[in-house]
């Protein structure tokens, strides 16, 4: 039986990637080139290289965040840090709300802004796809969607946690 102390510890403290400057990329080809490491690119940079017969170049605007904290999804969503892997992004003045700014933030990380929402994502419910595919757009119904879902939630990184216990996808 494997305690929750070893998931814990092989969590923060493995790397899956290496973490590279562009001085050593800058003099290699690459078949793919993903600009952009937030959750959908780095889902596609690791759909692409499931393909030993090509290479991928995932890249990232922000830092590699080091440390235990910033690997733990709640520790590391602390915005007051003057270090903290997030982008500002201020509006344009809307005529909407009587010429008041918004701020949106995201986060410059791996993987993007999943690294400050304490890895939390949403998805609609099984009609909504439902309701786009009889909208025309052919392939996105509940059916075909579902099993990509199931596949983003089984947990890969972490061997001795998926063997304890069974993911129900719904």
């Amino acid at each position: 039986m494997v305690s929750l102390g070893t998931i814990f510890k092989a969590a923060m403290f493995s790397s899956a990637c290496p973490v590279t400057s562009i001085e050593d990329v800058s003099n290699n080809s690459y078949t793919y080139v993903v600009v952009g490491g937030g959750t959908a690119g780095c889902v596609l940079a690791s759909r692409l290289s499931e393909d030993p017969a090509v290479t991928v170049l995932l890249i990232e605007r922000g830092p590699v965040a080091e440390g235990w904290a910033a690997k733990v999804p709640l520790l590391s969503s602390n915005f007051s840090d003057q270090r903290a892997p997030i982008y500002n992004w201020e509006s344009a003045p809307l005529a909407a709300v009587n010429g008041k700014t918004f701020t949106m933030v995201t986060g410059k990380a791996l993987p993007g802004s999943a690294k400050i929402n304490g890895l939390l994502y949403t998805r609609s419910v099984p009609e909504e796809y439902n309701m786009w595919e009889a909208a025309g757009r052919k392939g996105w119904g509940w059916r075909h969607v579902e099993p990509y879902f199931a596949r983003a939630r089984r947990t890969r990184a972490i061997p001795a946690l998926s063997a304890a216990r069974k993911v129900r996808n719904f």
